[in-house]
């Protein structure tokens, strides 16, 4: 099978078989050239050279200097990539030519630099062959060395297709004369699959083989998002196993060195900088792979982070729209994470240690977040669920005048939703647990902004409940405050002691359980993520009409219901309705008993429509 996957770069949603290669990598033209090379084109090239692409054999492939040139011109327009194919031999040498046509194209940037182009001419020059001319051609010899269809450049390929298919998943390559080994695509050391068709940054190796899940971090400045996530990477090494999983891998893409920057400054101890608010592209993404130890099931698992005062515009008081539109991978997401902070003071980013330097919280940026990203969602008919993560709770749980206050916004007469619910005795979705520790961290502080914020995480979920699932878990990320790493001043494996996070296995459980990755009850794991008034038809049911947006067969039902009631504070009706059938299951499916449930899903469909 293959997968739809997303450029954590550019934000985009491809095809999985879309994917382009750089033909500058392959003829080692030097370093910072991109000259797109895609599976179109080998197929094309192999077949000039009647060669057939067969999966794992290496095949020599010739492409002309009359081929390179179009190729290199291929982002320009039709009028421009005719004459970049139109130079001679002489007017190729020189540059000047090429300088004019290439002047904002994705190879150069606007400042097109001769001694750049001087870099590449040689470059390619250098592993040039001349054609023999022959006795049979008409053109004289100045008129044949100036033909650039007569420069030949030659490759070794291997094509490595997707498993049972003849599509191309990625090729490794050699400019050696007989090579042993083909070397694959790389980037920063690490092996990619190839580059995005659109930015032309890396893409993660295993993109379009498995499933591309997204989980994105969303909240206001300074909610604590980035240090959630990037110590959420480094501590899985502690119980990885106890999750079911092997022990996640960070695969190399275009936001791979600024992921590592700060996965390294956390493991040693540093704060990690905010997410800058100026430049979209420099969010702390990771894409990782996560493969399940039974079932065999593996998946790329990408964090998605976009800064929180792009998330929440401070001045309208509501969700950036033309941030959404800047990067629509935050729109994409198949989870979201709406991180917020119990308290500020004293313990923000690396760049706001200082109390008084702290900004203020806005709680109301939690509820238009919450609002706003599920009305710009691409797809209306998947509804993500939404788990809200109280951070830096250790602030207040380290507090010892506890208040035990008679009533707190968490108590089950708040919450009705919970009122008579059976948990499962299993700290991966024992929602009671939970509460009760939201429970405690309201009466463990004195401070009206921290109870203040505890409300407002109250009045989102309340104003939410109707929207999507939802949950709520309270951690800390750090244990301590951070400090920043001054490059100049400090050393980077001595400077902090180690972060000592809390709570935060509970957090990759309910995304493990959501993606279908760890069981949610008796070993029962989703099939796919739950979205919030989704329907059930039962096996003979397929061609009844009712207007659902996805349909389970019956021997699921009950499971899937058992599931939703574990891992979110607020089943749906639906969800209700039929959790109530279940528990009494009828005897024999007489007509009366058939009848009541199809009425119970039928009132599912009109409720959707």
């Amino acid at each position: 099978m293959i997968y739809d996957y997303y450029c954590t770069n550019c934000g985009n949603k491809l095809y999985g078989t879309d994917i382009v290669f750089d033909l500058a990598q392959i003829l080692d033209l030097g370093q910072e050239k991109f000259i797109k090379f895609s599976p179109i084109d080998l197929r094309e090239v192999a077949e000039r050279n009647n060669q057939p692409l067969v999966n794992g054999r290496k095949i020599r492939l010739k492409i002309t200097l009359f081929d390179l040139l179009g190729y290199i011109g291929q982002d320009l327009d039709t009028l421009n990539q005719e004459a970049m194919q139109e130079l001679s031999y002489d007017e190729f040498a020189a540059g000047e030519a090429m300088v004019d046509l290439l002047q904002g194209s994705s190879m150069q940037n606007d400042d097109v630099q001769m001694n750049n182009i001087k870099t590449l001419v040689d470059a390619i020059t250098a592993k040039l062959n001349l054609r023999e001319k022959t006795g049979s051609e008409t053109l004289g010899d100045a008129e044949w060395l100036q033909d650039t269809s007569h420069y030949d450049l030659y490759f070794w390929v291997e094509p490595v297709f997707f498993e049972g298919t003849e599509e191309i998943y990625t090729i490794k390559y050699s400019l050696e004369e007989n090579p042993a080994n083909l070397l694959p695509f790389s980037y920063k050391r690490k092996i990619i699959r190839g580059y995005c068709p659109k930015c032309n940054e890396p893409i993660a190796e295993g993109s379009g083989k498995y499933e591309h899940l997204l989980v994105g971090f969303l909240g206001a400045a300074s909610a604590g998002k980035t240090s959630l996530f990037v110590s959420m990477i480094n501590d899985v090494c502690h119980y990885s196993e106890q999750l079911g999983i092997e022990l996640p891998e960070i695969l190399c893409d275009g936001k791979y060195d600024k992921i590592m920057s700060a996965i390294t400054l956390n493991k040693y101890g540093w704060a990690v900088g905010k997410t800058d608010a100026q430049v979209v592209v420099e969010a702390y993404n990771a894409t990782l792979l996560v493969k399940r130890r039974t079932g065999n099931k593996t998946i790329l698992l990408s964090f998605v982070d976009i800064a929180g005062e792009l998330c929440y515009d401070q001045d309208i008081q509501d969700i950036s729209l033309e941030a959404l539109q800047t990067f629509p991978l935050i729109t994409s997401c198949h989870l979201y994470m709406l991180c917020t902070c119990v308290s500020q003071m004293g313990y923000g980013n690396a760049e706001e240690n200082e109390q008084e330097n702290a900004a203020a919280i806005d709680n109301r940026a939690l509820i238009q977040i919450a609002n706003g990203i599920y009305r710009q969602r691409n797809n209306q008919d998947s509804i993500p669920p939404m788990c809200i993560v109280i951070t830096k709770a250790d602030m207040v749980l380290d507090d010892a005048n506890m208040q035990n206050r008679r009533k707190t916004p968490f108590d089950l007469e708040n919450m009705p939703e919970l009122s008579g619910r059976k948990f499962v005795q299993q700290e991966v979705k024992n929602l009671k647990e939970q509460i009760e520790y939201l429970q405690k961290i309201y009466n463990a502080t004195n401070d009206r902004d921290i109870i203040e914020s505890l409300d407002w995480c109250k009045r989102t979920y309340d104003n939410s409940k109707t929207m999507t699932y939802m949950a709520i878990l309270a951690c800390s990320a750090l244990g301590r405050p951070g400090r920043k790493f001054d490059n100049e001043r400090d050393n980077l494996e001595r400077g902090g002691d180690k972060f000592e996070p809390r709570r935060l296995k509970e957090i990759w459980s309910w995304i493990l359980c959501n993606l279908g990755m760890m069981p949610v009850c008796e070993n029962y794991y989703l099939s796919y993520i739950p979205s919030f008034g989704e329907g059930f038809h039962m096996e003979d049911e397929r061609n009844q009409t009712y207007p659902v947006r996805r349909v389970f067969e019956e021997k699921e039902e009950k499971s899937r219901t058992e599931a939703v009631y574990q891992l979110y504070l607020n089943p749906s009706e639906a969800d209700q309705a039929l959790h109530l059938y279940h528990m009494d299951p009828p005897r024999s499916w007489e007509f009366w008993e058939k009848n009541k449930r199809m009425q119970i899903l039928k009132n599912i469909g009109n409720q959707d429509a």
